[in-house]
């Protein structure tokens, strides 16, 4: 599967938030499917938001790619460190291997 053409599509056809903050408060609202993160983003973030995928059992995925990378993936001219998926749309992101 190549995850930067599903992530893409979910972006295109479902519902995707971005940042940090609003998929920490999405998560924590419990309407998270899947989580990904960009591999650069800093450390303690990164911990914060896995701690609440695995408390709430939301899949964490680390995108291969810095967050200037998932910024051009979903479409956005500046850097996304993180996104979550609401609704996946007509994309199968949600089968992906979480890591």
């Amino acid at each position: 599967m190549d995850i930067t053409h599903e992530i893409r599509r979910a972006v295109e056809t479902g519902k995707v938030l971005i940042g940090t903050e609003e998929c920490l408060n999405a998560l924590k609202n419990k309407n998270v499917k899947l989580i990904i993160c960009a591999e650069n983003i800093p450390e303690d973030t990164a911990e914060d938001i896995e701690y609440y995928c695995k408390l709430l059992e939301v899949p964490f995925y680390k995108f291969k790619g810095s967050s200037m990378e998932l910024g051009t993936v979903v479409g956005k001219p500046y850097v996304v460190s993180v996104i979550a998926v609401i609704s996946p749309g007509e994309s199968n992101i949600l089968s992906i291997d979480s890591k």
